[in-house]
């Protein structure tokens, strides 16, 4: 009872500090919201029209985007679908895919923004590739409203650039194992919202979850945690699969494999200890495989919450990693890679 008593008092004088370090009448930043519906991430700059556009359906207004990216029409028509229209019907909205802004590289915000205008005539999508074409959908997707008879949009222009390049969600499937088809629908439902990275962390104690065909004994049923899906992991086609699909709603993949700390299931089936000759050529011959799964130029390898007692083991798997043209990404705090010049 007196422990509780102390809980309780600590947490009224955090929650005391917290509210007396704030001026009187703060509150989070909020955008002045211009339209009726609301915008999940709120676009850089919204100016309202005046009135709506009413109709039943959207279609694709043939050339520029359209031809060049064909994968816009089947995600026009799930947009549509998400929102219940019917396909082939009467008073259809065009939507304009229109060629324009920067031609920056894959991956930068200038590559995800886009301008779109809506008018009674059609929406229009102005983007530099098919990244910042897709960004636009979602946010259409966000301002269709169903009315009574039909649907509505209000009149707008909106001026959008990402304000982070990465806006990533991380899977843990080395200690919660998830299908392959649950994933792809949280990766659909986190498109809307113009995510654009899934970390996905392979391996863990409980389990090592990513096929390697010369070292099978990874994923044998023996090395993993009875109570976490022992046996339950990705073979090398369900991963590509699945990378495939991510690029298709302008998703990158990162994949982790942690290294040296959390690989209680590796040294159960090589037998060996990641920090040894052994574990380091078992380990290098995995990634091996791993790698070309996935064609993002960063690779993750985790470092952190272990005690390095092999000095060379961190430097030689950065070295290889890089060696194999990937950018190496870990945890902070973990181990710090020396930065190439």
């Amino acid at each position: 009872m007196y422990a509780k008593f102390i809980i309780l008092v600590f947490l009224w004088g955090i929650t005391r500090l917290a509210a007396e370090a704030q001026p009187a009448g703060w509150s989070l930043p909020t955008p002045q919201n211009q339209l009726s519906t609301s915008l999940i991430p709120y676009p850089a700059e919204v100016t309202g029209g005046k009135g709506t556009v009413r109709f039943s359906c959207l279609k694709v207004a043939g050339g520029g985007g359209a031809e060049q990216f064909p994968q816009l029409r089947a995600e026009l028509e799930e947009v549509a679908l998400d929102r219940g229209m019917v396909a082939g019907g009467k008073d259809c909205l065009p939507v304009r895919f229109v060629p324009g802004g920067s031609s920056k590289a894959a991956g930068s915000v200038e590559a995800e923004s886009y301008t779109l205008s809506v008018s009674d005539k059609e929406v229009r999508i102005t983007a530099a590739g098919f990244q910042g074409f897709f960004n636009g959908l979602q946010t259409l997707r966000q301002l269709i409203v169903k009315e009574k008879k039909g649907y509505g949009i209000a009149r707008c222009i909106i001026k959008d650039m990402p304000a982070f390049s990465v806006r990533g969600v991380m899977l843990d499937v080395g200690r919660n194992f998830a299908s392959v088809d649950f994933i792809k629908k949280l990766a659909r439902r986190l498109s809307h919202y113009k995510i654009n990275m899934l970390h996905l962390h392979l391996t863990d104690d409980p389990g090592w979850r990513v096929e390697v065909k010369s070292h099978p004994e990874l994923t044998d049923t023996a090395t993993f945690w009875k109570t976490r899906q022992p046996g339950k992991f990705y073979t090398q086609q369900e991963l590509a699969d699945l990378v495939d699909y991510c690029a298709g709603l302008g998703m990158r993949v990162l994949p982790e494999v942690d290294m040296p700390g959390h690989s209680a299931s590796f040294r159960k089936g090589v037998g060996a200890d990641m920090q040894s000759v052994k574990g380091m050529e078992v380990l290098k011959e995995a990634l091996d495989e791993i790698i070309p799964l996935f064609p993002d130029p960063w690779f993750h390898i985790g470092s952190d919450e272990v005690h390095f007692k092999m000095e060379a083991f961190m430097p030689e798997m950065i070295r290889y990693v890089r060696g194999k043209h990937k950018e190496v990404v870990v945890w902070s705090p973990g181990y710090v890679p020396i930065r190439l010049p």
